[in-house]
């Protein structure tokens, strides 16, 4: 069975994140601090009207497994260093 043409609106990921993007690239700094407080505010407000805000505040996102070992190996490296004072 031929496939059908996509439609000429689906495009890749990279280019649905440029366009998504093209907003904010060219934002200077104080452009993006003012976005930045904007959002953080509207966080705060977000969170004040959960009823589990301590818990939303709390929780922390998990590490992968892999960047879990790789830190593991990093401290474990950087211990041995330190312990031989280099």
């Amino acid at each position: 069975m031929p496939r059908k043409p996509l439609p000429k609106w689906v495009v890749s990921n990279e280019v649905s994140l440029e366009r998504e993007a093209a907003d904010y690239i060219h934002l200077t700094p104080s452009q993006r601090a003012v976005l930045v407080d904007v959002l953080c505010c509207d966080a705060q407000r977000l969170l004040a009207a959960r009823p589990d805000r301590e818990r939303a505040l709390a929780y922390r996102d998990p590490l992968p497994a892999s960047s879990v070992q790789l830190l593991a190996r990093l401290r474990a490296e950087w211990r041995a260093k330190r312990a031989h004072g280099s």
